[in-house]
């Protein structure tokens, strides 16, 4: 009798022990990133989403199911649906991406993630301003690793944007 084949998850895929080891590359790194990309996006999406978001009480962001994710090679994308009342507004939708800490080495090289993020908001910003043309996402809001965020002014209380 055959015994089964240990699977291992990887981010895309799933390989099997003999495959993981007969691959050139190593990749002990790539079969801890499912759980750590579970454990990075676990708690508090929903949260910064409505605020980014300038979403009422009554208002409710929900995650998208993890099948509707879409992972790049550094970032996922994560599908958010507002519900008012528990009806979901199907014209009320957004995307939140984030870098991927451990895929851009962010534990070796602290700062990495800070800078992609500013980087590629400057750039919508820049893309905003200067090629109005040119169709882009809407960006809400971004934040920073260290807890900073900035939102659109409208999306926050008059007293918040005073101080």
């Amino acid at each position: 009798m055959t015994q089964p084949k240990p699977i291992l998850p990887l981010l895309r895929c799933k390989t099997t022990l003999k495959s993981a080891l007969e691959e050139e590359d190593d990749i002990l790194l790539e079969l801890g990133y499912p759980e750590q990309r579970i454990d990075f996006v676990r708690g508090g999406i929903e949260k910064i989403a409505s605020y980014h978001l300038g979403l009422s009480a009554s208002e409710t962001c929900q995650v998208g199911s993890f099948t509707e994710w879409v992972h790049g090679s550094f970032n996922v994308c994560i599908p958010l649906y507002v519900t008012k009342q528990g009806q979901q507004y199907p014209e009320k939708r957004a995307l939140i991406r984030f870098p991927l800490p451990y895929k851009l080495g962010e534990s070796r090289n602290p700062g990495n993630v800070d800078e992609k993020l500013r980087s590629e908001a400057a750039a919508f910003i820049w893309m905003r301003e200067n090629c109005p043309e040119v169709p882009i996402p809407q960006l809400w809001g971004f934040g920073l690793v260290g807890g900073e965020c900035f939102t659109k002014p409208q999306n926050v209380s008059l007293r918040t944007r005073l101080l």
